[in-house]
């Protein structure tokens, strides 16, 4: 998959995006207050001096035969998640407590 974190940290937050809407009941949030990270919570990052593309591509090839020539795996498949700043996460928390019961925002998404 040719696609780097900045693109995928896109696509993923369109993604959640009208679910995190209905949990925080509407509060808005800026993509740079988010970071994407792998399922082991590492975060995701462009290598400096490199261009920001194939970010997960390893996860779908795989090296065969004696030359090890890497083939395109169909039905693989990565977990990504985008962590939102821990202060702005205690805003929203705060403004829902005065509001609402407060329930815990998870989505999870499968490239």
């Amino acid at each position: 998959m040719h696609i780097g974190v900045k693109d995928l940290t896109n696509v993923s937050f369109i993604t959640i995006h009208p679910l995190f809407l209905k949990w925080s009941k509407n509060e808005l949030i800026c993509i740079d207050k988010l970071h994407l990270r792998n399922k082991d919570w590492v975060e995701m990052m462009p290598l400096p001096g490199v261009a920001d593309i194939d970010t997960i591509a390893a996860k779908f090839f795989i090296a065969k035969g004696k030359s090890c020539t890497l083939q395109f795996q169909p039905g693989k498949g990565i977990e990504v998640f985008l962590e939102l700043e821990n202060k702005k996460y205690l805003e929203i928390v705060s403004q829902l407590e005065h509001t609402d019961k407060v329930e815990p925002f998870i989505c999870s998404h499968v490239l």
